[in-house]
């Protein structure tokens, strides 16, 4: 049939079309009704539908993207193994390999359902808007084309013939070239089908429903997958910046709570000048500042101590701190130590007994103290030193 030589003079004809296009010359003056009419005439000729043919035509395609390996294991798929000679001739090899199974309903089955997955983009974008206008700027004119014959909307067909004739005539010309070097015996089984019992041909055809159905899920399975992985995208990008917020609001409380225990120091410092001004005057003696002369405080419990050491270092003593994570410590803590502060708002009843019975081996004071705020930790530690001086 390629040799026909109307055939020949249509397909020089579309070849010398698509070089102008090329070269920026408008082309849509071309009589493309008259070979779409042509083309069809041909398809007549063969003893195979267009879309069997569409389908091997985009399987072949895909065929040249992989390696040999990669073409082994597709057909390994189909329940097909390549021979040595299979494999030397590369894609013709596979391809003539395929078409002694292709009377087999499973290698049809799975041969239908790689394309639909290849052309999947077609075949949703279409899907979604029933049209190809957009679709053309983007997917390959036989993606299209299968997707419309295996949907069986001629709509489709039509807006590609108005909005891309020549196109279609190309990948239409590229399609009977392809189909004219197929075996004729490939497609035998669908004469042999005509004259089956009707109840075997029903089956198969369901079969080929199913996989189609199959296809169409696997699509959606896809589009929701995509739709997943676009809201985890943004579901991280917000926690993102929700935790940079969070961090900036901690290290904003951080300041706040140095600036405030800086006042509380300075409120002490003039209440103690008010008082010894008062003395003064009333001819009075202040008494004096308490004073840990250098006596260790082991601190028992809570993370952040920074604030609770300053008291401690305010009253010349020193600070040996033990979080609850390190009870391991206690025993050593408690016996370097001259006195026991143990903060019962930051620990709980495991290291309380702990560090009691190491308080008591060493005979060193025990203060609970039942509040988390550092004033009140420092009004005790005033009262110890009061106490003991």
């Amino acid at each position: 049939m390629v040799n026909d030589e109307k055939f020949l003079t249509l397909k020089q004809t579309v070849s010398a079309l698509v070089t102008y296009k090329e070269q920026g010359v408008d082309v849509s003056g071309a009589d493309y009704p008259i070979y779409i009419k042509e083309i069809k005439s041909h398809w007549q000729l063969f003893r195979m539908e267009e879309i069997d043919a569409v389908k091997l035509f985009i399987f072949r395609q895909s065929l040249f993207e992989m390696t040999p390996s990669e073409r082994s294991g597709v057909l390994s798929s189909f329940g097909i193994q390549l021979t040595d000679k299979d494999k030397r001739k590369g894609v013709t090899g596979v391809m003539e390999r395929l078409y002694r199974h292709y009377h087999k309903p499973t290698v049809r089955a799975r041969l239908e359902q790689i394309v639909e997955l290849s052309v999947r983009e077609a075949a949703v974008a279409l899907r979604k808007e029933e049209t190809v206008t957009e679709a053309l700027a983007e997917l390959s004119p036989v993606s299209i084309l299968f997707t419309a014959l295996n949907d069986e909307r001629s709509d489709w067909i039509d807006s590609f013939i108005k909005h891309a004739p020549l196109e279609y005539v190309k990948v239409q010309m590229d399609l009977l070239t392809f189909a004219s070097d197929i075996p004729n015996d490939v497609f035998s089984f669908k004469r042999a089908q005509e004259a089956a019992p009707s109840d075997l041909i029903d089956d198969e055809r369901k079969d080929g429903e199913k996989v189609r159905e199959i296809a169409k899920l696997t699509e959606q399975i896809h589009l929701l997958q995509k739709e997943k992985e676009d809201i985890q995208r943004e579901f991280d990008s917000f926690l993102a910046e929700a935790m940079k917020e969070v961090t900036k609001l901690q290290e904003e409380c951080a300041i706040c709570h140095d600036v405030v225990m800086q006042l509380n120091d300075k409120m002490e410092q003039q209440a103690f000048m008010i008082r010894t001004l008062k003395s003064e005057a009333n001819g009075q003696k202040e008494e004096p500042i308490p004073d840990l002369r250098g006596a260790v405080v082991a601190f028992i419990g809570g993370e952040k101590v920074r604030h609770f050491k300053k008291v401690v270092h305010k009253y010349n003593g020193k600070m040996d701190f033990v979080s609850e994570a390190d009870s391991a410590l206690v025993d050593g803590a408690v016996s370097r130590a001259d006195v026991v502060f143990f903060m019962h708002g930051f620990a709980g009843h495991s290291l309380y007994y702990k560090t009691k019975e190491a308080a008591a081996k060493y005979g060193v004071p025990f203060e609970y103290v039942n509040t988390t705020g550092v004033s009140g930790f420092e009004r005790q530690l005033k009262t110890f030193i009061v106490q003991t001086n």
